[in-house]
């Protein structure tokens, strides 16, 4: 039989031997032709069972115009986001991060909020630690480098006040490049209340509190979910002991601020005010699942060295290219995953912090946790 190449829906080729038919499916992210009418995702239902989600070219259209995706347009004074065609500078929000912002406040509270904001940059005058202060002048100076469009002031005094807005929490590395992806949507004050609706309603907060255990959280929801629809590489992983935590924190600590290309990072906030951290999940899976092959063939140190090479691939081009994913179908076809979000959350909310388990009964951990595939 002879192999044929036919184009993944990220942009890689694979042999046509390597593709497996319907009669014979098993988990897996994506797996589609070019030759293909109908874009084809996995999906989760309550029930454990899965089955592909099936997109017709309309729809995907209509996603693609959802996800504001206005690259097109070449701002020559702007060196922020292009995501709208009338801001030519630096100085303005865009639509969508204002999208954002409105899933929590109205637009008749713009103003207020501006206020509130410099009075807390007055206040962080006066409080700031000095051993804060110290941490973010260093993280500031290693944050998208020379990047035009950033300004490391503004970035200092976001940063800077709100270890003063959460003292029990403070600065903590990761915030830099959250903030830094944020103020390439939108102005400064804008940025502040984004990061404080990412900290409290969609509950980034205890990544960074002490002892980390929302980091130890989303890395166990991870394992249970590679455990699901990546067994042979979950259990590789295993075997190479590579835990989820060695190449997921810098993703997570980051809000994957230093994986996603900026340029992209509009597609990606627009999933995760929508579907918070499930959303997450889903990059996380896509991207196993795009180079699981390539995974399978390295060993534990080869492994480690491999992820730390995706990380930091900002602004040049050809370093972009050079990844070999088409990041805006990554992003979108990772939103198509059918994943119960009610019964995700129902999960996380049962995380003890002190334990740093969830508190699931036996059968519940079976039925919620382990046998997603039914």
């Amino acid at each position: 039989m002879n192999k044929g190449k036919i184009e993944t829906g990220l942009g890689r080729k694979k042999d046509s031997d390597d593709l497996i038919g319907d009669d014979e499916y098993s988990p897996s992210i994506n797996q589609s032709s070019q030759s293909e009418k109908k874009n084809k995702s996995l999906s989760i239902k309550s029930d454990g069972k899965i089955e592909r989600q099936q997109v017709s070219f309309i729809d995907k259209v209509k996603n693609s115009i959802n996800n504001w995706n206005f690259n097109i347009f070449n701002n020559s004074n702007r060196t922020k986001c292009k995501c709208d065609s009338n801001l030519q500078d630096n100085t303005s929000t865009c639509s969508r991060a204002l999208k954002w912002l409105f899933t929590l406040y109205k637009d008749d509270e713009l103003v207020k909020l501006k206020q509130d904001y410099e009075k807390l940059k007055e206040n962080a005058k006066d409080f700031a630690e000095e051993k804060q202060k110290i941490q973010i002048e260093k993280d500031i100076t290693r944050t998208f480098g020379n990047a035009d469009y950033l300004d490391k002031d503004v970035l200092r005094r976001v940063l800077t006040v709100w270890s003063v807005f959460d003292p029990s929490v403070g600065y903590v590395q990761g915030m830099n490049f959250v903030v830094a992806t944020l103020l390439y949507h939108a102005e400064e004050y804008v940025a502040f209340y984004l990061l404080e609706m990412l900290t409290g309603r969609f509950e980034i907060r205890d990544i960074y509190q002490n002892g980390l255990p929302g980091l130890v959280k989303h890395c166990k929801m991870i394992d249970k979910l590679m455990e699901a629809f990546l067994p042979d590489l979950y259990q590789w992983f295993l075997e190479q002991d590579i835990q989820t935590q060695f190449f997921c924190s810098q993703w997570i600590f980051s809000i994957f601020g230093v994986m996603i290309p900026l340029k992209y990072s509009g597609i990606f906030y627009d999933n995760l005010f929508q579907q918070k951290w499930v959303y997450f999940y889903k990059i996380v899976l896509q991207i196993l699942e795009y180079y699981k092959d390539e995974l399978l063939e390295m060993e534990n140190v080869e492994i480690l060295q491999f992820f730390s090479t995706k990380n930091l691939k900002f602004f040049d081009e050809d370093e972009i290219d050079q990844q070999n994913i088409k990041w805006e179908d990554l992003l979108n076809d990772a939103a198509l995953i059918i994943i119960d979000i009610d019964q995700i959350n129902n999960i996380l909310d049962k995380f003890d912090s002190e334990s740093k388990e969830f508190q699931l009964n036996e059968e519940v951990a079976d039925n919620q946790i382990t046998e997603f595939q039914g």
